[in-house]
C-alpha cells in the first residue's frame, strides 16, 4: 500500500505575536494588549495574538480575538514562548514581554512591510526604559528576543527551540543559533519593542544584579557554541564569551554570593577548555577588538569594577579549579 504524503497546511496568519505570561495582572496585560490594538496600517486579520501562561496562578480576562494557552507545568520564559510557537499557526512570530508595550502605532506596519521581502530573521531595534523614566536605545542587538521577528519554516527546519532549563538569557541561546545560521536577515533601523522597567522581572531583580542571570548565560552558550561548532563565527563567539564573563565576574555584586560565583567560574573554565581550538584560531588584533568593545559596554556598569586583569583572572580560575588550560 503506497504511504500516504504529509502535506503541511498553509498557515492561516502572517504572524503570530507571542505573549509569555507569569502573574503579571489585567492592569499590565492590558497594555500590551492596548499597544497591538492602536497599530495603524495593518489588516487585524493576517495578526494572531496568542497569550501563553506559564502555570501561574493568576487569570486574566478574555479579550476579543485573543488566544489564552496555559502550560501544564511552570517552566520559565523560554518553555513559554516554544509552547507558543508550537501551538500557533503562521508563516512569521514575534515575542513581547507581558510587561512591555509595542514602541509605535506603527511598529507593525515596519514590519509587514519587511516580511515582503521573505527574510528569516527581521532584525529590528528595541529602547529600553530605566528606573529614573530615561530611555536608552538597543540597535541591532542579537541577545535579546526584543524587536525580532522569525520566519517559521526557517526556525523549523535548523530544528531550533527554546532550551528547556535555561531559565534566564534563554533568549541569547536561542538567538545566537537563529542569527547564525542565515544570511536572509532584513534589518530594520526602527524600534519595534518598549522595554518597559519592571523592578520585579527576572532581569531587572536586586537592581538588576541577578547573579543566577550569569550562570544561565554560559549554560546556554554551551549549547550554542556546541550546536554552531561548523559555523565560521563559532571561535569569534567563543572569544566574545570568554570577554564577556572575565568582565561580568568582575562586577562588584559577586560579594554576596561567593559560592555560587565559585561555581560560575569552575563552568567558565570547562567553557574555554571544551572550545580551547576555536579559541586559538582569534588573531591578537581581532581579539583586542572584541575585549576593548565588551570594555567599553561594561564600563558603563555601576557595579562594575575591575579588580584584575583577563590574564590573572583566567590563570586564578584555573588554578582554584584544578583544571589545566595550556
Amino acid at each position: 500500500m503506497p504511504k500516504s504524503k504529509i502535506v503541511e497546511t498553509k498557515p492561516k496568519y502572517k504572524l503570530s505575536i507571542i505573549i509569555p505570561h507569569y502573574k503579571e495582572p489585567d492592569s499590565i496585560v492590558d497594555l500590551v494588549l492596548s499597544s497591538i490594538k492602536i497599530q495603524a496600517g495593518v489588516d487585524f486579520s493576517k495578526i494572531q495574538i496568542v497569550i501563553v501562561n506559564d502555570h501561574s496562578d493568576v487569570e486574566l480576562r478574555h479579550y476579543k480575538n485573543v488566544k489564552y494557552l496555559r502550560r501544564p507545568t511552570n517552566g520559565g520564559c523560554g518553555m513559554a514562548r516554544q509552547y507558543g510557537i508550537d501551538h500557533t499557526n503562521s508563516e512569521y512570530f514575534m515575542f513581547i514581554d507581558a510587561d512591555d508595550v509595542l514602541f509605535s502605532a506603527t511598529s507593525l506596519f515596519y514590519l509587514f512591510e519587511a516580511m515582503k521581502e521573505e527574510p528569516d530573521i527581521i532584525f529590528g531595534n528595541f529602547m529600553e526604559q530605566l528606573s529614573d523614566n530615561s530611555l536608552v536605545p538597543h540597535v541591532f542587538h542579537n541577545t535579546w528576543c526584543h524587536g525580532k521577528v522569525y520566519k517559521r519554516s526557517y526556525i523549523k527546519s535548523i530544528g531550533l527551540k527554546f532550551e528547556r532549563g535555561i531559565m534566564l538569557s534563554e533568549d541569547a541561546c536561542f538567538n545566537i543559533q537563529a542569527l547564525n545560521r542565515t544570511k536572509n536577515i532584513f534589518r530594520l533601523e526602527e524600534n519595534i519593542i518598549l522595554w518597559k522597567f519592571n523592578p520585579s522581572s527576572l532581569t531587572r531583580k536586586d537592581g538588576g544584579t541577578n547573579r543566577r542571570n550569569a550562570y544561565y548565560f554560559l549554560e546556554g552558550q554551551f549549547i550554542a557554541t556546541r550546536n554552531l561548532r561548523d559555523v565560521e563565527i563559532c571561535p569569534e563567539l567563543v572569544v566574545n564569551n570568554c570577554v564577556y564573563m572575565y568582565l561580568t565576574m568582575q562586577s562588584q555584586f559577586w560579594k554576596g554570593d561567593l559560592e555560587l560565583k565559585k561555581q560560575v567560574e569552575k563552568r567558565i573554565i570547562e567553557y574555554r577548555k571544551e572550545f580551547e581550538d576555536l579559541y586559538i584560531n582569534i588573531q591578537d588584533t581581532h581579539f583586542n577588538k572584541i575585549f576593548n568593545s565588551r570594555f567599553i559596554e561594561h564600563s558603563k556598569d555601576v557595579y562594575w569594577k575591575p579588580i584584575e586583569t583577563y590574564d590573572q583572572f583566567y590563570e586564578r580560575i584555573e588554578k582554584e579549579n584544578y583544571v589545566n588550560i595550556k
